[in-house]
């Protein structure tokens, strides 16, 4: 048939109407190789049956916490170049960099940067003490991705059209900056985590346990 697929199998061409795996230099198709594994493998488990999920949810915390530092690292970026752009422009013989209602906004940033980062690193420091941190964790993502979204845009509109074109990375960091608040779970899901947490710890929510 026109449409049918090959697959090259140690150097002879096959159809490929099955997967094929390669055991012990034998090639065998997918359905031999199940049914070996079935009769053959004695090992154990890691965890038990239908516990596979949790493990790897294990790895969310911390991957959660490498997509902030990231984050927290391309808001730093975005307001490094609106810093400097606003320093040099000039509006009606009047740096942006001293017009209040800019100063506002990069004064809010920098200090929503530095929560982001006080958040993270505690997140962090329960992880390293074993604890699961799904709170910590939550709350990180949460305001680091809203952050950088704040960030790259207000530096976007400082920078005007230069924003906008890519003689600058806000371009590439404005696109990018959308899909954290996606990834790793959406903010509402995270958002709605903190909510069953808090009604389960109601005033220990806020507490430290130190």
């Amino acid at each position: 048939m026109a449409n049918t697929v090959y697959v090259n199998v140690s150097g002879t061409w096959k159809e490929a109407d099955a997967y094929y795996v390669n055991v012990n230099g034998t090639w065998k198709t997918g359905t031999e190789f199940q049914a070996r594994v079935s009769s053959e493998w004695k090992g154990g488990t890691s965890a038990a049956v239908g516990d596979g999920l949790k493990l790897t949810q294990i790895r969310l915390g911390t991957a959660r916490l490498t997509h902030c530092m990231r984050w927290l690292g391309l808001a730093k970026r975005s307001m490094e170049v609106a810093s400097e752009y606003v320093e040099q422009r000039e509006s009606f013989h009047i740096k942006l960099a001293d017009r209040e209602s800019v100063q506002m906004m990069l004064g809010g940033l920098a200090a929503d940067i530095e929560l982001g980062r006080l958040i993270t690193m505690r997140a962090a420091w329960k992880l390293a003490n074993g604890d699961f941190a799904r709170k910590e964790v939550s709350m990180a993502k949460n305001h680091v991705a809203d952050t950088l979204h704040r960030a790259v845009d207000t530096a976007l509109q400082l920078n005007g059209a230069r924003g906008y074109s890519k003689d600058t990375p806000l371009e590439w960091i404005y696109r990018y900056a959308r899909q954290a608040r996606l990834v790793d779970g959406a903010s509402e899901v995270h958002k709605m985590v903190l909510s069953r947490i808090y009604r389960d710890e109601g005033l220990n929510f806020w507490s430290w346990g130190v």
